[in-house]
């Protein structure tokens, strides 16, 4: 990542991988992703942030309701910052 003149990191890197499957003869699929990030966005003074997320989905006429828990670890957390952080992510959308 890069360093600005004020000592901030101004860049950031992230790279992902994750993969979804649909459960056959049912509407609903499961996913599972990983992550790692580090630069300006991943929130930790030195370091990176590796997060993770698995989630279910349900599909039905047009609608999509998605139920994921997702979390953070920042491996070099300094004191002061959050070390690990998780929760779950409700959603509900539509497609038309």
């Amino acid at each position: 990542h890069l360093i600005d003149v004020t000592g901030r990191k101004s860049g950031n890197l992230y790279g992902f991988a994750g993969i979804e499957q649909g459960i056959a003869d049912t509407p609903i699929s499961l996913s599972l992703a990983a992550g790692y990030e580090s630069g300006a966005f991943d929130g930790a003074a030195r370091g990176g942030k590796l997060d993770w997320r698995v989630g279910a989905s349900l599909s039905r006429g047009g609608f999509t309701v998605s139920a994921n828990y997702v979390g953070a670890v920042r491996p070099r957390a300094t004191a002061g910052e959050p070390k690990r952080e998780r929760g779950l992510v409700l959603a509900l959308g539509r497609s038309f």
